[in-house]
């Protein structure tokens, strides 16, 4: 759910590292979707750092991190960006 995303958002946001938000996505539309309700939740919450970015196996570079990666090709990452 979203308030769960953004409280792992809000520990990227406190030092930086990287995150997976782990869900079982079904296709790319219903990840990119929940980026889309996602990215206000942040800006109410004051993460101003802390984005999220669909990571998919066909076109990203690097591993997956989780095992829905793994099985889907999708995971909704959590970045800091300055």
């Amino acid at each position: 759910n979203i308030d769960h995303a953004a409280r792992i958002a809000d520990h990227t946001e406190s030092d930086t590292r990287q995150r997976v938000y782990e869900w079982n996505w079904t296709d790319e539309s219903q990840l990119r979707d929940f980026v889309e309700e996602l990215k206000p939740a942040l800006l109410k919450a004051d993460i101003e750092h802390t984005r999220p970015w669909v990571w998919a196996a066909d076109t990203s570079g690097g591993p997956h991190q989780t095992h829905f990666g793994k099985d889907t090709g999708l995971e909704l990452r959590l970045s800091y960006w300055v």
